[in-house]
């Protein structure tokens, strides 16, 4: 009986020390082991605005393979049926840097954008593996720009006025797959004058390739254009309408990740575009001078002379007269110092409408008589300075010039005498004049020796000897320049 009890109390004991051991399962200093110590993260985000900071760093253990060197070995499934080495290395430790495992795992196939999950092991030198450790990482697009995919270089769009709102180009571009990301990508598609290298750019469409993980995600890596807005960008670039011009064409691709901007260009493309001249819908406005170099001064409402209207072609004028050497712009209204036109860059017309910033000013270097070119295109166009030899021209001042004929007050028996401008001589004008429907000539007062005439009403250029300018009833100013014969009847009632 005795026996029997100490026999039980023996196996007590060792089913007590039994159990206590499988609990704390430590390993003695002696015991050999190949393990990975705990690397504190399993999700690796890839910042591309740090590219040479570490990814992670990854240690373990060895006193079990005498190994000398070890292979960081890769694999997209825990079987590790495939493998990829990652790094040889003789530690027993390992460190890599966000672009280095953001150009591997990219090659493996890896999506930009998506996360992507894989397995690391360690391998000794004979063959003994470690257990392994689960990842999942976010890379970033590398390597890989967009790319233009229905324009090249021999892209040639020829623009038609009467199709101005019908397609003429689709551009089509590639880029990395977006359809499961969880960022959003603005494209820009950016045109400037063949070979400037884009010195100055001018945007030619914008999309966004708005991808938030949804299976309804809109991928748009497309623009259309129309003729007319192609038309249109030629004349923003300083096209001259109706001539050929060579574009260089790219896209910007731009998107946030990690509160960082990635920005990536496609190549260029250089396409030829054949440009027309609109035709000018109805009249273009009436403009008046104004400014330091101008009778009016920067008075806005002080009888400001009109920039004469060209007779065929009323977007485009001409002023032949007297200018200080200063500054001055054009006014559509008097009164009013909108709609305004200037210049910002010396060579092409600015306006301001009414609702953006005035434009700079007209320069002239040297006082003296000019002629003052400008043509409207659209809300833009081009002028030009140059000096006129005044010096033979004949002087009116006595006996003056007036307006006669059938339309005017006193018919064609006698003239209604004009004013002469003090600022410049070649310059006359009547105001309020009440005119009837009828004809009308500018004449040197009591002579018909020197007159004027034109076949085009309201404004035009009059030649000696030339037709009736035909007048239709209403009350008006009349402006006349006895340089060039130019005229223009305002109708103000």
């Amino acid at each position: 009986m005795k026996k029997y009890l100490y026999l039980l109390t023996i196996l007590s004991l060792l089913v007590i020390v039994g159990c206590e051991e499988e609990a704390t399962p430590e390993f003695e200093e002696d015991q050999q082991v190949f393990v990975i110590n705990d690397a504190g993260l399993s999700s690796v985000g890839l910042n591309f605005s740090i590219p040479q900071n570490p990814a992670f760093t990854l240690t373990w253990q060895d006193n079990l393979t005498g190994s000398s060197s070890y292979d960081v070995e890769f694999a997209l499934t825990e079987d590790f049926e495939e493998t990829a080495t990652l790094r040889t290395t003789a530690e027993q430790s390992f460190t890599i840097s966000v672009a280095e495992l953001n150009s591997f795992l990219l090659d493996q196939g890896a999506v930009p954008f998506q996360s992507f999950p894989f397995f690391l092991r360690i391998v000794a030198e004979n063959d003994i593996t470690t257990e392994n450790i689960q990842y999942s990482a976010i890379t970033y697009v590398d390597g890989v720009n967009p790319q233009f995919t229905s324009i090249s270089n021999d892209t040639e769009l020829t623009l038609v006025e009467d199709l101005a709102e019908e397609d003429v180009a689709t551009v089509t571009w590639s880029d990395f797959d977006n359809e499961a990301s969880v960022v959003n990508v603005d494209y820009v598609l950016e045109a400037a004058f063949a070979g400037t290298d884009f010195e100055t750019v001018l945007v030619a469409g914008t999309t966004t390739s708005d991808a938030d993980g949804d299976e309804d995600d809109d991928i748009e890596n497309q623009i259309t254009w129309t003729h007319e807005e192609v038309n249109n960008l030629a004349n923003a670039l300083g096209v001259t309408l109706g001539e050929t011009t060579m574009v260089d064409l790219r896209i910007k691709s731009s998107l946030i990740s990690n509160n960082a901007e990635l920005v990536r260009y496609s190549d260029p493309v250089t396409i030829t575009v054949n440009t027309y001249e609109p035709t000018p819908a109805g009249e273009g406005p009436y403009l008046f001078l104004v400014g330091a170099a101008t009778a009016p001064g920067w008075d806005n409402n002080n009888n400001n002379p009109p920039v004469f209207r060209n007779a065929d072609d009323s977007f485009s004028y001409t002023y032949t007269g007297y200018f200080e050497a200063d500054a001055f712009k054009m006014l559509e209204e008097r009164g009013q110092w909108q709609p305004q036109w200037g210049t910002n860059d010396g060579s092409t017309l600015a306006v301001n409408p009414g609702d953006t910033s005035d434009p700079d000013v007209f320069s002239v270097a040297t006082a003296g008589y000019k002629t003052f070119q400008v043509d409207i295109v659209g809300d833009s166009g081009t002028f030009s300075i140059t000096d006129f030899d005044a010096s033979g021209s004949p002087d009116y001042t006595s006996p003056g010039i007036g307006l006669i004929g059938s339309s005017t007050p006193n018919g064609w028996d006698d003239d209604t005498p004009m004013t002469q401008s003090t600022f410049d001589s070649h310059l006359w004008y009547i105001t309020d004049v009440v005119l009837v429907d009828g004809e009308a000539k500018f004449r040197t007062v009591g002579n018909w020796d020197i007159n004027w005439g034109a076949d085009t009403s309201f404004y035009g250029q009059g030649t000696q000897n030339g037709s009736n300018i035909p007048v239709t009833a209403g009350t008006y100013d009349v402006w006349f320049n006895d340089l060039d014969g130019r005229y223009v009847f305002i109708l103000i009632d």
